[in-house]
């Protein structure tokens, strides 16, 4: 199995199952709720941790009683923490989702003042050990420091993927320094695009020497690699959705755990979908051991 190495943020999620949204200033009362760790590094981190890897998150933490939260469930899974920069008199970020039963959708409102983990922070970890180095696209202007450090530092020899989620700007020009490209359908709509094969294409366009790969919910995901033209693959749909948090942090740990294996894209994208299918029929990240059962 391989080491991974997680560059993103943690935080604490409340999430409120809902029957339907509520609309602006109408109160509506939640069928249940639960308190977690979230975030979608360390979300991906701790799907990658069950099926066999080792993984190691380098992030900023907070000094809160609520950043126990994220430190009990991460040190649970196994998910080294020793690159974690921590911080005094700041709280852990905090999201509250809503989880619709009507759309099977959510909604994320995040609060955070917590300090970004910082270009500095990023230079200081030891990149030797780790096979896989995969960041969140976030905070885009350390990030493009990050990337060109690491490339610098491990050359050609390990892969390094970037999680396209949000249009935040300057995130394209992060594009070119990673071997991995993970868009969200969220970053696709933002950008135009209609469905996930159309948008691929115009990525494969002008990065056409990248792995790429886009998730769609129940239409299921696209991908290409330089010598593959782009392809789509049907969702898994468990026999009940019951909670989509995490779904997309899913697909990408199962996608890295595939081509760690040696997979090819398609098989991997395949199982990629099949993970986060069987995650979105049951609530939390609470995954079986391997990708193919």
């Amino acid at each position: 199995m391989a080491a991974v190495l997680g560059v993103g943020i943690a935080t604490v999620d409340m999430v409120l199952y809902v029957d339907a949204y509520p609309v602006e200033n109408e109160k509506c009362r939640a069928h249940s709720m639960r308190t977690c760790r979230g975030g979608n590094a360390t979300n991906t981190l701790v799907v990658l941790a069950q099926l066999g890897h080792q993984t190691s998150w380098a992030g900023a933490l907070a000094d809160d009683i609520s950043s126990t939260i994220i430190v009990e469930d991460l040190r649970t899974f196994h998910v080294d923490t020793k690159n974690v920069r921590r911080y005094d008199a700041c709280r852990a970020p905090t999201s509250v989702i809503l989880q619709s039963a009507e759309s099977m959708t959510r909604t994320i409102v995040h609060y955070r003042d917590l300090p970004e983990f910082s270009f500095e922070d990023f230079a200081a970890v030891d990149l030797q050990p780790f096979e896989w180095i995969h960041f969140e696209g976030r905070n885009c202007h350390a990030l493009a420091h990050m990337l060109r450090e690491a490339r610098a530092r491990v050359g050609d020899e390990k892969r390094m993927s970037l999680e396209i989620e949000q249009a935040r700007d300057g995130i394209e020009e992060l594009f070119s320094y990673c071997d991995v490209l993970m868009f969200s359908q969220t970053y696709a709509e933002k950008r135009g695009f209609g469905n996930p094969v159309t948008f691929l294409e115009t990525v494969k366009s002008s990065h056409p020497s990248k792995i790429a790969t886009c998730t769609w919910g129940a239409e299921g995901a696209a991908g290409f690699a330089p010598d593959h033209p782009v392809f789509s693959v049907a969702a898994h749909q468990p026999t009940e959705v019951i909670d989509t948090v995490g779904a997309g942090d899913t697909f990408n740990a199962g996608l890295i755990d595939a081509m760690v294996r040696g997979r090819p894209l398609k098989d991997s994208v395949l199982a990629a979908t099949a993970l986060a299918g069987k995650k979105c029929g049951r609530v939390g990240l609470k995954i079986s051991h391997t990708a193919n059962d």
